[in-house]
């Protein structure tokens, strides 16, 4: 075989620009390539590119149709690598035979169609230009069979770039393309997000269903959030617990907003996993350059923090960045410090809330909640400590805590009010939960039947196993069990056929979203309620604070009520008093009917007029309008914009105005951040500010580029600037 390729290889192939004979080293590329192969390969092609003929006894023995290679053009039947590395740099096949050059170890795929079974087969070829005289009549050369190389160099680089479990970019990988990206989009001054999602108690679930069984959760987890994102966005493996989202060109913190909540939602859906249902839960931060960063680390730590504040609100949420939780992170870490040791030195006590026949409006049941009145920080709410707790593990003390102070306050109660007590969910992971129980209510004889336990549908649906034996367990002790945020998930209806619930508590949410939907939730809450009454088991609502809610959902058919409309939490020493409210019927007293939230603020901010620019208090905001104080003589109906900071402007109307306040409503609505407040969808470049004369920096809470825009004008006011101190 070496001799008849020597001799092929002898006849004098020339190329072009003239009839210069081949060198003895452009014969041994073909002589070599052979040698090295096990299964040698000669192939031709005609002047067109078309395989002419092909000597492939190796092929064939792997299904390759090389009898119906004939006719085809090469570069038809063998396809180039794609893949990354050095390989997928080679010029493309196609490229070099159009300039008629010579062709060295170029890897290529033989197409499906020609392959028996659709298996991939790799070949390394080799050959050089033929020509009779100046006429070019084709390209001779050899090829050998590398499958087994690819593969291996496919599995390598499979492990070098990607996680095994999920099949997303590796910390490693990631890194690198986010770099990359984030440098090549900040030259051309284009957006971009970086998005940090991390599972919710992960460590809980690994301890509780095993490696193995977390590993296949995980793997679907990236599946859903690789079909919500497709091809906008790169997704990476950071940890066992945490992805990070990379998305080029995207600033529209709506668009953003409306990702981090559908992703909320998708990934909290029930997993099936080896014949076990359970739930998870994400916690999203996210943050976008340049407004926020102009760095990638800083990035990346602008994300972090938002990720933190998703976190401290319970997880299960999302958080944008503002440069307000810069201070807020300050403040937390305050916060975790004064809680050491906070509950061994009394800091923490106990309130009541009462829970009232609808109607009637009689006390029935009081609910213990924890509160922490702090010397150094004053009262701290529990939307800030409670995910504190939890995240140093002490939770299961704080709730055996209130288990027992709570049954002690109990005693000294009429006989007819029951204690409604939510133990913490590290309480409920502790194994000796039962224990804690029977023993609380020995030490301190307090009756079982009068202790309702409440659970939220989320914890419970997450292994309905476990929730049947602690079900059980509470019901052998003689407690009753409550399903709290009933209605929430997507396992109420089996919820209610399994357990032997005393009473659910229905989902804030019917409360939160009442103002901005009333017929869609009162049809929810009817529907609901027509559910929990075929199974026998009345229902509660909580957080009402307005008249036209309450009278709605009694008319619903609700059992129970409470919240601001009757009372706020009680102390023990309230309603142990001789003339205890508890005693007595409450009145409802609150708002006549219940309007979108609306967040109490008071800061300065500034507003456009014409070619005038003011400074403005902010005293509330919402999503549709805001009410502002410090400017006179401003007519309803006069278009303004008001610059909220940080580059976020705000264009609106007045609604209303008297002497020294204005209601005004916003032309676009702005969007929650997640974290409790409200941003505007868009912002005004770094890139802009720079074009102004300004230094390309992430946005602050300064006014910069409106003040300076505001100094260099010089027309007469329209409206009376007021002092701010003043009001």
């Amino acid at each position: 075989m070496v001799k008849n390729i020597r001799s092929i290889a002898s006849l004098g192939w020339q190329r072009r620009p003239g009839p210069v004979q081949q060198s003895g080293q452009d014969t041994d590329i073909l002589v070599s390539a052979v040698t090295r192969c096990e299964a040698s390969i000669i192939w031709a092609t005609d002047a067109d590119g078309r395989i002419s003929s092909i000597h492939a006894p190796g092929l064939a023995s792997l299904g390759v149709a090389v009898d119906q290679m004939v006719g085809k053009r090469l570069a038809g039947v063998f396809e180039d690598f794609q893949g990354d590395g050095a390989i997928a740099q080679q010029r493309p096949l196609p490229l070099k035979m159009s300039a008629r050059a010579k062709i060295r170890n170029h890897v290529v795929h033989c197409v499906s169609d020609a392959v028996e079974g659709g298996q991939s087969v790799w070949l390394q070829i080799s050959g050089l230009p033929q020509f009779k005289g100046d006429a070019f009549t084709g390209y001779l050369g050899v090829a050998a069979d590398v499958t087994h190389w690819i593969a291996h160099h496919q599995a390598r680089m499979l492990q070098e770039k990607y996680d095994d479990v999920t099949e997303c970019y590796n910390a490693a990988h990631f890194g690198k393309r986010f770099e990359a990206a984030f440098n090549s989009l900040t030259y051309a001054e284009r957006p971009c997000t970086l998005i940090i999602l991390e599972i919710d108690r992960y460590q809980d679930t690994l301890e509780r269903y095993g490696v193995g069984t977390m590993d296949l959760l995980v793997a679907e987890l990236a599946s859903r959030m690789k079909a919500t994102l497709r091809h906008r966005g790169e997704i990476g493996r950071l940890a066992a617990d945490q992805f990070r989202i990379f998305m080029p060109d995207v600033d529209d913190r709506g668009d953003l907003a409306e990702l981090a909540e559908h992703f909320v939602k998708l990934l909290s859906q029930p997993y099936r996993v080896n014949g076990r249902r359970i739930l998870a839960s994400v916690s999203i931060g996210l943050a976008i350059a340049p407004y926020d960063a102009t760095t990638g680390a800083n990035l990346v730590d602008a994300a972090n923090l938002a990720l933190r504040s998703a976190r401290q609100s319970g997880g299960g949420s999302y958080c944008i960045f503002s440069p307000e939780m810069i201070e807020e992170a300050k403040r937390l870490d305050r916060i975790e410090q004064e809680l050491e040791g906070a509950l061994e030195r009394g800091e923490f006590g106990l309130q009541y809330t009462p829970l009232l026949a609808a109607g009637s409006n009689e006390v029935r049941s009081l609910r213990a909640e924890l509160f922490w009145n702090s010397p150094e920080l004053g009262e701290v709410l529990p939307d800030i400590f409670w995910p504190m707790i939890e995240s140093s593990g002490a939770s299961s003390h704080f709730g055996a805590w209130m288990l027992g102070q709570a049954c002690r306050d109990a005693v000294a109660w009429p006989a007819s009010l029951k204690l409604a007590l939510a133990p913490p969910p590290g309480l409920l992971r502790d194994p000796d939960f039962r224990k804690i129980l029977s023993g609380t209510l020995r030490e301190t004889a307090f009756e079982a039947a009068q202790l309702e336990i409440e659970i939220s549908e989320e914890w419970l649906s997450a292994d309905t196993d476990t929730a049947k034996q602690l079900g059980d367990g509470l019901s052998v002790l003689g407690i009753k069990l409550v399903a709290s945020d009933f209605g929430a998930g997507s396992s109420a209806i089996a919820l209610l056929a399994d357990m032997g619930f005393a009473r659910v508590v229905l989902s804030p949410s019917f409360v939160s979203e009442w103002a901005a939907q009333p017929e869609r939730t009162n049809a929810i809450l009817g529907a609901t309620l027509s559910i929990t009454r075929s199974f026998g088991v009345p229902a509660s609502v909580q957080n009402l604070d307005a008249m036209d809610v309450l009278n709605a959902v009694i008319e619903c058919g609700v059992d129970f009520v409470e919240g601001p409309v009757f009372s706020a939490p009680l102390t023990q020493d309230q309603i142990t008093a001789e003339d205890s409210p508890v005693l007595n019927t409450f009145k409802p007293k609150g708002f006549a009917r219940q309007r979108a939230e609306r967040i109490t603020v008071l800061r300065k901010i500034g507003l456009v007029h014409e070619d005038q620019y003011y400074e403005a208090l902010l005293k509330n905001i919402s999503k549709t309008g805001a009410k502002i104080a410090g400017i006179a003589g401003v007519p309803v109906g006069t278009e303004v914009v008001l610059d909220l900071g940080n580059g976020q402007l705000a264009v609106a109307k007045v609604v209303n105005s008297d002497e020294k306040s204005q209601g005004l409503k916003f032309e676009v609505p702005l969007v929650a951040d997640g974290n409790g407040g409200l941003m505007t969808r868009h912002r005004i470049s770094p890139y802009t500010l720079a074009e102004a004369g300004l230094p390309i920096a992430a946005l602050s809470g300064d006014h910069e580029a409106l003040r300076a825009w505001k100094d260099a004008k010089k027309g007469t006011p329209s409206f009376v600037q007021l002092q701010l101190t003043h009001l």
